[in-house]
């Protein structure tokens, strides 16, 4: 009876999360996906139940070596709302010549918890298109969803690069024309972070507004008692 009991728990607990089917071809990717298949099932719980979405379809993971995707240089990506791609590291440390001058530098290194936070990442993006109903958002809004939600300012490198751009800066005026044009990983992502941290789903305020266009931004922080204008050291004390 509590085994039956501990089974229906189980299942209950994953019924939520989107169905994921991996496809690896390297015996290393394929034990990292094995080893970490309830991590990425409970992050991308966690994700549906932010944006208040579940995916109808089936989403395919894809951590392939770099020769089934030859023409794209980063990290990852998303082909439409159910196919995330991560090129694996692994593949990439085997680069030479041309691939690997155009290559990103950052995902030749990546870590295992990079990856994961990839992961998280483009499923958000997904997430993100199924919520909105397009991908067609600027990129500062697009980006900076995806680096605020998905973990990567507090426990990746991603901290350490966007707080030597963040330094560039006195202080960061969120509701100008101007702040659209700033970096969208190493800026608008802190950025939001920061207002996420003071007004409760702050980001799912600026996707609903499709484009978060600085009126919309405006009336969002004065609605809260906040200023647009932010020091950039108290935009990196939340981070």
């Amino acid at each position: 009876m509590i085994k039956l009991l501990t089974l229906l728990l189980f299942i209950s607990y994953y019924q939520f999360a989107a169905e994921i089917v991996f496809e690896t071809e390297l015996p290393n990717d394929k034990a990292f996906i094995d080893s970490n298949k309830e991590t990425i099932n409970k992050q991308y719980l966690e994700l549906e139940s932010y944006f208040g979405v579940k995916p109808k379809e089936k989403v395919k993971i894809e951590l392939l070596p770099f020769e089934r995707n030859p023409t794209f240089f980063s990290c990852g990506r998303i082909y439409g709302p159910y196919r995330i791609y991560v090129h694996s590291p692994e593949s990439l440390k085997k680069l030479t010549g041309e691939n690997l001058k155009k290559m990103n530098k950052t995902c030749i290194n990546y870590t295992q918890n990079q990856i994961l936070h990839t992961f998280y990442h483009e499923y958000i993006h997904s997430l993100t298109v199924l919520y909105v109903g397009h991908s067609n958002l600027p990129q500062w809004l697009w980006e900076g969803t995806a680096v605020n939600l998905s973990g990567q300012i507090q426990n990746t490198p991603l901290r350490g690069f966007a707080q030597k751009e963040l330094k560039k800066y006195k202080g960061i005026d969120f509701c100008s024309e101007d702040f659209e044009k700033l970096h969208p990983y190493l800026v608008a992502g802190p950025v939001i972070h920061y207002f996420e941290k003071k007004i409760p789903k702050f980001n799912l305020k600026l996707l609903y507004a499709a484009k978060g266009n600085t009126l919309y931004r405006k009336r969002i922080i004065e609605e809260h008692n906040l200023v647009c204008n932010i020091k950039v050291k108290d935009i990196i004390v939340s981070m």
